[in-house]
């Protein structure tokens, strides 16, 4: 019943990448698994008082992309090569896109997790800020979402409905 520390909990869904064909569909898969998670967690039986606290505040979600290697084989790219490379950096920075643009629309929708101020995303933070940079030397492409835009949503909107958001299963 202790409630002044933390118990990790964090729900998973994937977006499987050779079945969404388009930019709005991967916006879609993107908003339905976070919310699929929100509703889970709201009906979910705790087996602890406080595991219910923790992950209703902190509303942690992770979800992550699976047919990555099925999507380069249709393509006929390989990891290896910079077209490859290139081709996953450009999947990747779709997937978090619409993941965080998802998160601030339920956020707007349901309102910002309870414990978002323990987090950056209320100053703006985005994964843009932190990533490695050593990833820019292995791909020739720039990003293409307007990160800056959506930062600047992020603010006027204090946070998203998320403290975390990605997490990439091993599959």
């Amino acid at each position: 019943d202790d409630t002044t520390g933390e118990i990790a909990i964090c729900s998973s869904a994937a977006i499987v990448l050779p079945n969404v064909k388009s930019d709005d569909e991967y916006a879609e898969a993107c908003y339905y698994a976070l919310k699929m998670i929100d509703v889970c967690l709201h009906l979910s039986d705790f087996p602890f008082k406080h595991l219910k606290y923790t992950a209703l505040n902190r509303m942690s979600a992770g979800v992550g992309l699976i047919g990555l290697a099925h999507h380069l084989a249709n393509k006929g790219l390989h990891y290896y090569t910079q077209s490859g490379r290139n081709e996953i950096h450009e999947i990747f920075e779709t997937h978090y896109w619409h993941l965080v643009n998802a998160s601030l629309r339920l956020g707007k929708e349901l309102g910002n997790a309870g414990w978002i101020n323990k987090t950056k995303w209320p100053d703006g933070w985005l994964p843009i800020d932190t990533y490695n940079k050593f990833v820019d030397d292995l791909v020739t492409v720039e990003n293409k979402r307007d990160w800056e835009s959506l930062r600047k949503d992020i603010i006027a909107n204090g946070g998203i409905s998320n403290s975390v958001l990605c997490a990439m299963m091993p599959c």
